[in-house]
């Protein structure tokens, strides 16, 4: 039996278009699981967030009661009094909860460098995603560019500038960013990395040149501005 060329041109187009037909259903499967990945890690960084701000919020109030001994302390050092090692230990630990004091000691350093356009760069967010996510992995002391970050440090974006306690630190075409945090390096770089994909992204969709180092001993400066609290007091002591 002859076979007519159009039966093989059926036969070739059945096949093309089985071909099509399973290219386009990989293809809806991999957006289908492109689609889970992206909503599972915005489930998982909107969880973290709201961990990293309850925690803030009891930050807060520890560190609120915290100036308040310190300020005793202090008050007592002033009048001389004698101050035993134990209690200079504690006003020492209280500076440094605070961010009144200098540190050191051991974690990571991050680097973050950019030049491109203001469209698609770093922004305050992506710096306070990675505030938070530091935070959350035990970090005990965190500053970017050499400014202090405490509980109450603003992140924003001022024209080209990006201010980090309202000082600008980098402008935001050319872009350098060194964050320092000190902790358990391997939690702190591992957690880092892993959190919600947010480096790779930087890396791979705002072309971020990023960088991590465990260092044995960062030091971090202490935070130099005011605070200033105009609507709560403190409760007196019983």
């Amino acid at each position: 039996m002859r076979v007519q060329k159009w039966q093989i041109l059926i036969f070739l187009s059945a096949i093309i278009l089985g071909i099509l037909i399973m290219a386009q259903l990989q293809m809806q499967q991999k957006i289908n699981l492109g689609r889970e990945i992206i909503r599972d890690r915005n489930i998982a960084l909107s969880e973290l967030l709201e961990r990293a701000e309850e925690g803030r919020e009891q930050q807060e109030e520890e560190i609120q009661s915290l100036r308040r001994v310190i300020a005793i302390y202090e008050r007592m050092a002033t009048d001389n009094e004698i101050l035993t090692p134990g209690v200079s230990g504690d006003l020492d630990n209280l500076r440094i909860l605070t961010g009144r004091a200098d540190v050191v000691g051991p974690g990571i350093i991050a680097e973050l460098e950019y030049s491109g356009t203001r469209n698609n760069t770093v922004s305050s967010s992506d710096l306070q995603d990675i505030v938070n996510i530091l935070r959350y992995a035990g970090a005990e002391a965190i500053s970017i560019n050499d400014q202090r970050i405490i509980y109450s440090t603003p992140i924003s974006e001022a024209g080209s500038n990006m201010l980090i306690n309202k000082i600008p630190v980098s402008g935001l075409d050319e872009i350098h960013y060194e964050i320092k945090a000190i902790g358990d390096p391997e939690r702190l770089e591992d957690m880092l990395l892993i959190t919600d994909n947010l480096m790779p992204n930087l890396v791979d969709y705002k072309g971020v040149s990023f960088s991590i180092n465990q260092e044995e001993n960062i030091e971090i400066p202490a935070y130099l501005g005011s605070v200033v609290f105009e609507h709560a007091d403190a409760v007196p002591q019983q």
